[in-house]
C-alpha cells in the first residue's frame, strides 16, 4: 500500500503470530489486508447496530399486538422524534413508557391488535390485565390500557415484598454476601497513592529467628561419647 513506511507497516503489525511482525515482506502483506477489513467493518458496525435496534423494537412491539413497520409508520405520522437507539433504549429498560407510545399510535391510527386474534379471550385478558378483577374485565382495545396504573401498583408492590425477603434472608444467614477484599498495593520506589512503605526490619533479630527454627527442625545427629 502506498504511503505506508516501515516503522508505520510494523506498529499495525505489531503483536501478530509468525514472521509477519518482524519480517518486512511478510509484514506489508498483513498489513494490507488488516487495513483493509479495517475500512470495511468501520462501516459495517453502523449498519449491524442499527439492525439489533430493530430486533430489539420489533420484539417489544410484537407483545402488544403491533408490527414493527405499522409501530414505525405510526410514529413518524405521529411527529414523534425517536430515533430507533433511543426507541431500543426505551424497549429494554422502561417497557412502561414504551407502552405508553404503542397504545397511543393503536389509539391514534386505530390499529387492531394482532395478538386478539391469536388468543383466545381468557388468555388475552390474562395479558391486558391479569389483576383486573372478573366484573370489570371489558374486552380493552390494547393491551394495558386498563391495566397501566395497576401494573405500577404491582411492580412496587413486588419491590417492596423482594426487599423484604432479601432482608429476611440476610438475617437468617441463607444468603452470603460478597467479602470485600483489601486494597493490594503497588511495591514501587515512585510514591504514587497505591504505593506502601516498606518497613524496615531488624535484619539480625531475623537472623536469629531462622537460626533458632532450623535447629527445632533438625534432630541431633550426634553419637553419645563411649567411655
Amino acid at each position: 500500500m502506498a504511503g505506508m513506511t516501515r516503522n508505520f507497516v510494523f506498529s499495525v503489525t505489531k503483536g501478530t503470530r509468525g514472521r509477519s511482525n518482524n519480517n518486512y515482506k511478510l509484514a506489508v502483506l498483513r498489513a494490507e489486508k488488516s487495513l483493509k477489513y479495517a475500512y470495511i467493518d468501520r462501516r459495517n458496525k453502523k449498519r449491524d447496530i442499527r439492525g439489533l435496534w430493530i430486533q430489539q423494537i420489533g420484539a417489544a412491539t410484537k407483545g402488544f399486538g403491533v408490527s414493527y413497520s405499522q409501530f414505525i409508520h405510526g410514529l413518524n405520522q405521529a411527529n414523534v422524534a425517536l430515533n430507533r437507539k433511543m426507541l431500543a433504549e426505551i424497549a429494554v429498560n422502561e417497557p412502561f413508557s414504551f407502552m405508553s407510545l404503542v397504545n397511543e399510535v393503536k389509539e391514534k391510527f386505530s390499529l387492531p391488535d394482532r395478538n386478539r386474534k391469536k388468543m383466545n379471550e381468557e388468555d388475552y385478558q390474562i395479558l391486558a390485565d391479569p389483576v383486573l378483577p372478573e366484573e370489570f374485565r371489558v374486552a380493552p382495545p390494547s393491551p394495558g390500557d386498563l391495566g397501566f396504573p395497576l401494573l405500577h401498583e404491582r411492580f412496587a408492590k413486588a419491590q417492596a415484598k423482594a426487599d423484604e425477603v432479601n432482608e429476611e434472608n440476610i438475617k437468617a444467614g441463607k444468603v452470603i454476601l460478597p467479602k470485600v477484599e483489601p486494597k493490594k498495593y503497588r511495591r514501587g520506589k515512585r510514591k504514587t497513592p497505591g504505593y506502601r512503605v516498606p518497613v524496615k526490619k531488624d535484619r539480625a533479630a531475623e537472623k536469629e529467628r531462622r537460626k533458632a527454627k532450623k535447629k527445632e527442625k533438625k534432630p541431633s545427629t550426634s553419637q553419645p561419647k563411649r567411655i
